[in-house]
């Protein structure tokens, strides 16, 4: 959002990467097979950097990221819409950008795109899973900030129905057992810690692990979408 202190775009050689290639054999009559996504991370030691975390690779397309009708990371058209309103208006001039609404406040099922991801342990450096997932921006106001949350979905329709991995070690079922399927999770940006040290909810959560309340399971995650570093989340199992 301009003018917000939240618009800063980094230099390109500031930024990690990772190789995406995204490939398809075509017969000689032209039938195609499906799309196979690889990412690899070239002259980026993630078992050094990322000592201690996962390593998620998001590819999508950027027109389900950023086009101003479709893109749900963007401000796009339903801010253009919503900044004609009354109420957009003076939220506006009181530049109030956490109640701003466009693209990436809007929820439920049409605002799902289909994404790839691989997922590395970065002491191995070895992909433990490489799957088709539903993604979706979630949360509340830290919605603004560059870093947004992401709820992933595992769907029949887009390949695989349910993800069979134990995503984070020590998170177990009412019977002690690790959990090891999964239909969802999600990666959060810390919501009002996105700042600073993004474990604050994580710490407050691990406080009551021996009481009669659910608490999700967490570990940290580093997300790169589309080759590029987005940062550090915390990988989280979502109530569902």
């Amino acid at each position: 959002i301009s003018g917000s202190g939240y618009d800063y775009v980094p230099k390109a050689d500031e930024v990690a990467k990772c190789t995406v290639i995204r490939a398809v054999a075509v017969s000689p009559d032209q039938e195609m097979s499906d799309v196979v996504t690889r990412s690899f991370f070239v002259g980026n030691d993630v078992k050094t950097k990322y000592a201690g975390a996962t390593v998620a690779s998001l590819v999508i397309d950027p027109n389900d990221l950023l086009n101003a009708e479709t893109g749900i990371h963007v401000l796009g058209n339903k801010y253009d819409e919503w900044s004609k309103t009354s109420e957009g208006a003076k939220i506006i001039r009181a530049r109030e950008y956490w109640d701003y609404e466009g693209n990436y406040t809007q929820s439920g099922r049409d605002w799902e795109r289909v994404a790839h991801m691989d997922y590395l342990e970065a002491e191995s450096g070895s992909v433990e899973f490489s799957v088709p997932v539903g993604v979706r921006v979630r949360g509340g106001a830290s919605r603004m900030y560059g870093q947004k949350d992401f709820n992933f979905y595992l769907r029949e329709e887009y390949g695989q129905k349910n993800l069979k991995y134990p995503l984070i070690s020590g998170d177990l079922d009412a019977e002690g057992k690790q959990i090891k399927k999964f239909k969802s999770f999600m990666v959060r940006n810390g919501g009002y810690d996105t700042e600073y040290s993004k474990i604050r909810d994580v710490f407050n959560q691990s406080m009551l692990g021996d009481r009669a309340y659910s608490v999700q399971a967490v570990r940290p995650c580093v997300l790169f979408l589309n080759g590029e570093y987005w940062g550090l989340y915390n990988l989280t199992e979502k109530y569902s």
